[in-house]
């Protein structure tokens, strides 16, 4: 993957930040600001190639979970954060990029790991922290005045994938069924659309 990278971003286009979709690490997420994960799953991996040295802008995944996830928070500020490269100030964040002709283009950074019914068992709280989540992404998108706005997340609305689709039902819809039962979903694409989002990058 980092090679694959590289190789577009010295022969087609350099970036000039990188979107990380969530399952930062894999299988589990670093336990500290420390852990040995960072070198052998990132830095060693990704920044020996100097054009990858730009802003990773990062989300959380379920993967990451399996770890402590406020660690990846706690590491933007971590004086051994290589050039500060890594960038989650927190679950849920906001940045903005300018473009030509006096334009910008802003990014919203959402933690949809509430939709994962195996981490809503582990963690029941996650469930009222994604409605929380959901109505902080609608506040910041009406009051955002950027020409463009963008959602990256780790979950997919939709997928043709054999796996997860019923991850996205629970994040898209207001109600969905699993299992022949009727469930309370999250609503997310309402909030997409009254927001005029402009895209939805995801991982998974």
């Amino acid at each position: 993957m980092a090679q694959a990278m590289d190789k577009w971003a010295t022969t087609v286009e350099a970036p000039s930040f990188i979107l990380a979709l969530g399952d930062n690490f894999y299988p589990s997420g670093p336990m500290s600001t420390t852990d040995d994960k960072w070198k052998t799953n990132w830095i060693n991996i990704f920044l020996k190639y100097d054009s990858l040295k730009v802003p990773w802008k990062v989300i959380l995944g379920n993967h990451d979970y399996d770890g402590k996830p406020e660690c990846q928070v706690a590491y933007t500020q971590a004086p051994h954060n290589p050039l500060g490269l890594w960038q989650m100030p927190d679950r849920n964040y906001t940045f903005q990029y300018p473009l030509p002709n006096n334009k910008v283009v802003e990014f919203f950074g959402l933690d949809t790991n509430g939709a994962q019914r195996q981490l809503r068992r582990r963690y029941p709280e996650m469930k009222d922290k994604l409605f929380e989540y959901k109505e902080w992404l609608s506040n910041n998108l009406k009051r955002s005045n950027a020409h463009w706005k963008i959602v990256f997340a780790h979950h997919p609305l939709y997928t043709k994938g054999k796996y997860h689709g019923i991850e996205g039902d629970c994040l898209r819809e207001r109600e969905y069924m699993e299992s022949n039962v009727k469930c309370e979903g999250f609503g997310l694409e309402e909030t997409l659309i009254e927001g005029q989002v402009d895209a939805y990058f995801s991982g998974h």
